[in-house]
């Protein structure tokens, strides 16, 4: 599916209001953290799916419609980035999972129709020491994440409803690294 360019636009706006928003997510204990905002390199452009993410957006999917956390945990990084906050897995799992993922998302997430793949590349210095410990950078100044947007309401009193789930490249393959929702409540409260 390609998303018309007023919706493209109107999503790159809305992905730069979430970045550079000040927003405070709940915090409980010290398992919440608020992080800094992520400045892209250049804009994001719809791609194809390559065949290197196609292996972890599948398992991510089976693992999610399953409802198998302990499988979801093999497929993500130890901290997950929800907007302005970032969460421990297994806090982010216990406390987000069931409101991001609610049935409507689940059928979304394996409708092809709804789903857009992107490359989005950010600076290194914008992930903490403990990412850069295990993500594959691109080149000595960046990384690009393979981001996989899903339009959870195509038609909305403000436009449409978009979750993005951003997957980075590791050692490991393409882990589960954050995810933002754009036109709807955040994915993490």
């Amino acid at each position: 599916m390609k998303l018309q360019p007023i919706v493209l636009l109107l999503w790159l706006f809305i992905a730069e209001a979430c970045h550079t928003s000040i927003r405070k997510g709940k915090e409980q204990g010290d398992t919440a953290h608020p992080i800094k905002s992520i400045t892209q390199t250049h804009s994001a452009r719809p791609k194809e799916i390559d065949s290197i993410v196609l292996p972890a957006w599948s398992s991510f999917v089976v693992f999610v419609k399953s409802r198998n956390l302990q499988g979801l945990k093999s497929v993500s990084m130890s901290s997950i980035q929800a907007c302005d906050s970032v969460y421990v897995i297994s806090h982010f799992l216990g406390q987000c999972f069931n409101d991001l993922f609610d049935s409507t998302l689940l059928t979304k997430i394996a409708d092809s129709t709804s789903i857009e793949f992107i490359d989005r590349t950010e600076i290194r210095s914008s992930f903490p020491s403990a990412v850069l410990k295990i993500a594959n950078p691109t080149d000595n100044d960046a990384i690009t994440l393979k981001e996989v947007v899903v339009t959870k309401v195509s038609e909305g009193s403000d436009g449409p409803w978009l979750i993005a789930f951003d997957f980075i490249p590791t050692r490991k393959g393409y882990l589960f690294y954050s995810c933002n929702s754009y036109g709807g409540p955040p994915c993490c409260h």
